[in-house]
């Protein structure tokens, strides 16, 4: 599996692609798709991060010692093959060479296998947030997890 990392606007070349994987990941969920202008937008933010691989990516901030996932997919057609935990992983140790003291994200709590994958890799529920997620026309509570690094 090659994942490569990119840091701002060195991952402009990939929006479309995010966007594409995007959908495919989330479409079933009834979630809002993320246009290929959002994550160039995205990619603009200060401490932008994707990793990115041919089936899968993960896209994060990271802002002095706290790093946010903001979206991470993989392709339907390749889950439960280990990429997800092999991007997890990179993520985590991208994050912990830059000085990171905590990785944090907000899942569905719906979503089992996601929370499932999280766990794997040591994220810990720490919280819940009512409503974050807009699915199906229904509210849907999100968890809060984090992983710390130290």
């Amino acid at each position: 599996m090659n994942i490569a990392a990119f840091e701002g606007r060195a991952a402009l070349p990939h929006a479309a692609h995010c966007a594409n994987i995007h959908a495919a990941a989330f479409a079933a969920t009834g979630q809002r798709i993320w246009s290929a202008q959002e994550f160039s937008d995205l990619f603009y933010a200060t401490g932008s991060l994707l990793l990115h691989a041919s089936q899968g990516f993960l896209l994060a901030q990271i802002l002095d010692e706290q790093a946010e996932i903001l979206t991470f997919a993989v392709h339907p057609d390749h889950r439960c093959q280990g990429l997800g935990r092999t991007i997890l992983n990179q993520f985590i140790a991208f994050s912990a060479e830059r000085g990171v003291s905590r990785c944090l994200l907000e899942v569905a709590e719906d979503n089992t296998s996601a929370i499932s994958l999280y766990q794997t890799v040591e994220f810990k529920t720490i919280g819940c947030r009512k409503g974050y997620f807009f699915q199906n026309g229904d509210r849907i509570d999100a968890l809060v997890m984090e992983r710390c690094l130290r």
